[in-house]
């Protein structure tokens, strides 16, 4: 019998980890359905959480998750065919999930393909280790009122097409009544990345934050987040190790507010839909518009565009990049490419 490999690339270098999840986990159920053997490749496509000096040379994805499959890229030679996603978020329509209690609370309303959604959220052992440690030095059983922010260049940028976002000063209002109303609540337990949210919450609740390790971000300073750089030694690889432990953290938290994002998505799937917390408030506050404006005139005359996408070569080196550059000069465009091969 013929055996297939399905190889899961990534559409966007600055996706998100949840993003980044969803978009993957969209491919395995495709790959199942298909009768192939779901390979992610984190390695040959352009992401943000490769290690330092790393880059096109770890799977990045295996530094947070498991294969789905007892495969990886070095068990491509026991394949007969190697099949290379296409490169966009979704493996079609039919499997653009987005599970359909997310908002709606506690409701149960799961599709079949909503449970296979969150059937591959499979982290690394050694990820699952830092998790509990993490839970008995913060939580520790204690009844919590959990805090999703986001911030920086989230609400900065304001991306066309994503949920907008409450507020902190919206949501230390409702922290407030919450606390009010529910007196058992011990501790807050506040995950954001933005320096000024934190601030915000800590001159507001003092002692009764739960500090987090997530790095924090001005937003003056932030542009696009997968784009900044520090000193830190292996930062991207950092970041993504706080945010899915904040994640996590969340999951436990009794009592959980937060805007519409794929990081509340995140804590949907962790904690079994909702079921770890008594009390869940999302903000529902539609969708934002386009927002992209020009600075100047100048930047109206002359613009430069990079893509970069891949296609499939040969069997054992199967990926080729190509890097487009498009720019636009009195509205003429000029296009350059040049293509790069990689080794797996």
């Amino acid at each position: 019998m013929k055996k297939t490999a399905y190889i899961i690339g990534i559409s966007q270098p600055a996706q998100g980890l949840l993003t980044l999840y969803k978009h993957i986990a969209s491919h395995i159920i495709y790959a199942y359905e298909k009768g192939y053997i779901p390979i992610v490749d984190c390695k040959h496509y352009d992401n943000q959480y490769f290690k330092d000096n790393k880059t096109y040379k770890d799977n990045s994805w295996e530094y947070f998750f498991q294969q789905p499959d007892d495969y990886n890229l070095d068990s491509l030679d026991e394949f007969d065919e190697i099949i290379i996603s296409d490169n966009c978020d979704w493996a079609g329509d039919k499997y653009i999930i987005y599970p359909k209690s997310f908002i709606g609370g506690k409701e149960q309303n799961l599709s079949d393909y909503d449970k296979d959604y969150f059937k591959y959220l499979k982290f690394k052992l050694d990820l699952k280790e830092k998790f509990e440690l993490a839970y008995n030095e913060k939580l520790q059983n204690k009844v919590t009122l959990g805090v999703l922010c986001r911030g920086t260049d989230y609400v900065k940028m304001r991306p066309e097409g994503h949920p907008v976002q409450p507020t902190a000063e919206e949501m230390i209002i409702k922290t407030k009544e919450i606390l009010k109303k529910n007196p058992e609540i011990e501790q807050i337990y506040l995950a954001t990345e933005d320096a000024s949210v934190s601030q915000k919450f800590y001159e507001c609740f003092g002692d009764l934050i739960v500090r987090n390790d997530q790095y924090l971000y001005k937003q003056e300073d932030v542009d696009i987040l997968a784009y900044v750089k520090t000193n830190r030694e292996n930062h991207s690889y950092n970041t993504g190790v706080e945010y899915l432990t904040s994640l996590y953290l969340l999951s436990k938290c009794k009592y959980f507010i937060a805007g519409k994002n794929n990081g509340t998505l995140g804590v949907y799937l962790l904690s079994n839909l909702f079921k770890n917390q008594e009390y869940v408030h999302i903000w529902e506050k539609g969708i934002y518009g386009k927002q992209f404006k020009y600075n100047n005139f100048f930047e109206r005359l002359f613009s430069v565009k990079h893509d970069v996408f891949y296609r499939r070569s040969d069997k054992r080196n199967y990926s080729i990049k190509k890097e487009v550059k498009m720019i636009t000069i009195l509205g003429i465009k000029i296009k350059s490419t040049k293509e790069q091969q990689i080794e797996r």
